[in-house]
């Protein structure tokens, strides 16, 4: 990150900072292990942007695991629904990340109702809005610690049960 490379160019130790890339590494790995676990085909991320309420999708790490999934070449389809991305409107980076995402075969929806019925396992990191629209056989795996989505069968929780 940006703070890490400018003390690294001024020689100052920031090991507080050097560990944070090493923790988001083991929470990716962890989340594609559990990606694996439950022997998902077509992976729907709901949310990918680093913060609520922007399109900014610097550092994100749902951005890495994307990566991470297309790179091993599982053969898995991957679906994006955000509801804070209008990929009409994206400039910069944040569109340089959609298009590198797109030439790689991920596809975004702009619709919740498809987005669910294009996924067997959903990786959730914002509170959905309509809950009714999630099958009950779908896998959950719960980024955020969402109450509503507890009581579905295949729910797992990243880090609680």
């Amino acid at each position: 990150n940006a703070m890490e490379s400018l003390a690294k160019q001024n020689n100052i130790n920031v090991p507080i900072l050097s560990s944070i890339k090493i923790s988001n590494n083991y929470q990716i790995q962890k989340l594609f292990s559990l990606i694996n676990s439950v022997d998902a085909n077509k992976i729907g991320f709901y949310g990918i942007t680093f913060k609520n309420n922007t399109d900014d999708l610097r550092g994100s790490p749902l951005i890495e695991a994307i990566d991470n999934i297309l790179d091993l070449d599982l053969d898995k389809d991957i679906v994006i629904y955000d509801f804070d991305i209008d990929v009409e409107i994206l400039t910069g980076i944040n569109k340089k990340y959609y298009q590198i995402l797109i030439s790689k075969g991920v596809k975004f929806v702009n619709k919740e109702d498809e987005f669910f019925n294009k996924s067997d396992t959903l990786i959730v990191s914002k509170k959905i809005k309509d809950f009714s629209l999630i099958n009950e056989k779908t896998n959950i795996i719960d980024l955020v610690n969402i109450e509503e989505l507890k009581g579905f069968n295949n729910y797992i929780g990243f880090n609680w049960n």
